[in-house]
């Protein structure tokens, strides 16, 4: 009995530790960026790998998040931070611009974050720390900007040209421009409009 007892306990530590190393090396790999913050300094207690990617790889467990990114003061997330730990309430970003040092001593860069902040609590219900959560989206929105910058500049040019220009797709679907028959078909309406005003028109 003794000898039962004693195997079912040792495979359920076993279970716990392994599911304890899952849980931390889904957190270390998660394509998002994670943190964990403890106390009302906002103590860095974990980071995952995305995490220290947008810091610059910068060794800031164990430090307060005053200390660990000063380049992030005056633009409001210590106050956010402190808020969040004094209401309990959650608070998520959308398109939220930032500066961090992509470096120690480098210059601060703009990001821009969708970004997750969740209180924690004890079992005491009160709250102990804040888990962070976010997506880097600067590139995608530097993308964005990109192509929408390129079309105007091409409908710009393609309402200029004397010749009628426009952008196919692969299935022959119109995704810049004016296609040909139609702009002709504009342009005559138009003429002809006006041609019916000169009629109308008294002389004189």
């Amino acid at each position: 009995m003794l000898i039962t007892e004693t195997s079912d306990k040792v495979r359920f530590e076993r279970a716990v530790v392994d599911d304890r190393t899952r849980l931390r090396q889904m957190f270390e790999q998660a394509p998002s960026f994670m943190a964990l913050l403890r106390g009302p300094d906002h103590v860095f207690e974990l980071t995952n790998a995305a995490y220290r990617q947008l810091i610059g790889h910068r060794d800031v467990l164990g430090l307060g998040v005053r200390e660990g990114l000063p380049e992030i003061s005056g633009q409001g997330f210590y106050e956010l931070l402190d808020q969040i730990y004094a209401s309990g309430e959650p608070v998520v970003g959308r398109g939220v611009p930032v500066l961090l040092r992509s470096a120690r001593g480098g210059a601060a860069e703009a990001r821009t974050l969708d970004i997750l902040y969740q209180p924690l609590r004890d079992a005491t219900g009160a709250v102990s720390g804040i888990f962070v959560e976010g997506v880097d989206i600067t590139d995608r929105i530097a993308a964005e900007q990109a192509r929408a910058a390129s079309e105007l500049q091409f409908r710009t040019f393609s309402d200029k040209m004397p010749n009628h220009v426009w952008v196919a797709g692969l299935d022959g679907g119109q995704i810049l421009g004016e296609q040909p028959d139609r702009r002709l078909h504009r342009d005559r309406h138009r003429r002809a409009a006006r041609v019916r005003v000169a009629r109308d028109r008294p002389p004189g």
